[in-house]
């Protein structure tokens, strides 16, 4: 290995015109082009009703669009962060609770989320019957642990064939189902805990932040009946 002022170079057997432009790529290649998303801010994105329902059905039914409408699922209805999913090991999973425990969220803390038993057998335990054993629920078919860059890919690819236009990805999935609980009337005590927030200040300010475009809608349909009086 040699250094190059903050460059690392592994020599590998390669041929000397490749080293050369790995070395080009990392020396030249500017910061804004590495990293194009990092520090920038995006408004939230909550899925509606019918695009959690055209995600969740536009995965095929081959073991790969199995095990990855069961890992949007926990996402969308378990509220799980990204990496909080990937983590999870078979016995992290309570199929008669219909409970999930995270042993490290956030901060290192430990919750248990629940997942409505319907969403649990109709498309969870499809993969947990042919996943084969391994130390991860959600793994690769050589056994692995799935690495978050291809969960964004993934959600990508399955958004566009469903035809959801806007930027759909981990987070939002989380989005979404906080707005669907609140929307459902749940205790925004029980909300903070699903969510794995430390304080119901954070969820009131995570919910009111999420659901300003549902402000707006609600606002504009109040006033459509008296369109013809104006």
């Amino acid at each position: 290995m040699a250094s190059i002022g903050r460059c690392s170079i592994f020599f590998l057997d390669v041929a000397p015109s490749r080293v050369i432009i790995v070395l080009y790529k990392h020396a030249f290649t500017r910061p804004e082009e590495k990293m194009a998303n990092l520090g920038m801010k995006f408004d939230p994105e909550v899925l509606s009703r019918q695009e959690v329902t055209t995600l969740i059905q536009s995965f095929p039914p081959s073991k790969t669009g199995i095990r990855n409408r069961a890992l949007i699922a926990v996402y969308l209805f378990a509220q799980l962060r990204c990496n909080e999913a990937l983590d999870l090991r078979p016995e992290d999973i309570d199929w008669e609770r219909g409970a999930i425990t995270v042993r490290r969220g956030k901060g290192g803390k430990r919750r248990v989320a629940a997942i409505p038993h319907h969403i649990l057998e109709g498309c969870v335990r499809p993969w947990s019957k042919m996943r084969g054993t391994g130390v991860y629920f959600f793994m690769t078919h050589r056994g692995g642990r799935i690495h978050d860059s291809y969960v964004r890919k993934m959600l990508k690819r399955a958004a566009t064939r469903g035809g959801i236009t806007h930027r759909v990805h981990t987070h939002a999935c989380r989005h979404s189902g906080a707005c669907m609980l609140a929307d459902a009337n749940v205790d925004i005590r029980a909300i903070s805990a699903q969510l794995g927030h430390s304080n119901i200040s954070t969820t009131d300010t995570y919910l009111r932040h999420l659901r300003a475009n549902d402000v707006v809608a609600k606002v504009h349909a109040a006033f459509q009946t008296d369109r013809g009086n104006l």
